[in-house]
């Protein structure tokens, strides 16, 4: 029997606005316009780093958590915080991981993580 071999995943998320949706997460997270980002079309992909986000005026699903693994959470923070973006779990060292949530403009939550800040020596 053959095994189908799984090529890629990508989140899609549902967007009220794609050209909105776009402009956040090119203009505040970095992110390029690859595919479907012309005005009209109601799906587009962008990506960053070899990795992709669908964002779709044609899904029915609600609000979804996306979690973002960076080398480095603290410039993205910055990044947000002076785009007015909104913060819904404040940096905190975890065992697994440094991580902060931001809410994007449809309510998504952009989970970021980096790897854990070492704990101080006591």
């Amino acid at each position: 029997m053959s095994r189908t071999r799984f090529e890629n995943i990508i989140a899609v998320l549902r967007v009220a606005d794609l050209q909105r949706s776009i402009a956040f997460y090119r203009d505040h997270l970095g992110f390029e316009e690859q595919w479907g980002c012309e005005a009209g079309s109601p799906i587009g992909s962008v990506g960053r780093d070899g990795q992709a986000i669908m964002l779709s005026t044609m899904e029915e699903s609600g609000p979804t958590t996306l979690w973002m693994g960076v080398n480095d959470i603290l410039p993205v923070v910055e990044r947000l915080q002076a785009a007015g973006a909104t913060m819904i779990h404040p940096p905190q060292n975890r065992p697994w991981a440094y991580e902060v949530r931001f809410n994007d403009p449809d309510g998504h939550v952009l989970w970021f993580g980096s790897d854990p800040l070492p704990e101080p020596a006591g």
